[in-house]
């Protein structure tokens, strides 16, 4: 998922230290930083998520022009994939664990999406 803003003039270090407590809030491990003018968060799962990988996200760009991806799900579904595959060898459970893995991270993308539109208007300096 990537969503773009332009002319919000948003604090960028202030909306980076929001999605840090957005996952922090939600138990997980989160490291996060700056290189190359653009601003790194990487959030990673613990088991009672249920999600199989870990989740970036990335903002590019300028206050009054920028861009947020979110991104994550390749992982979960590449194992619901080979799980289904093996089902008849006995890979059911890595399918079950990636269709888990995928409709979490889908509702925590959901999640995400409506916090970081709220941020960016609550932050937004007129």
């Amino acid at each position: 998922m990537e969503m773009e803003w332009k002319g919000m003039n948003v604090d960028l270090l202030e909306l980076y230290d929001c999605i840090k407590g957005f996952f922090e809030c939600r138990g997980f491990r989160v490291f996060g930083g700056k290189s190359n003018g653009e601003y790194h968060v990487v959030a990673i799962p613990m088991l009672h998520h249920k999600i199989v990988e870990k989740v970036q996200v990335n903002i590019t760009g300028n206050p009054d022009d920028f861009t947020v991806k979110f991104v994550a799900g390749s992982s979960s579904h590449r194992m619901a994939f080979i799980g289904s595959l093996m089902a008849f060898i006995g890979g059911g459970f890595l399918a079950k664990k990636g269709f888990d893995s995928e409709e979490t991270l889908d509702r925590l993308e959901k999640d995400f999406r409506v916090f970081i539109s709220e941020k960016v208007w609550q932050l937004r300096r007129v």
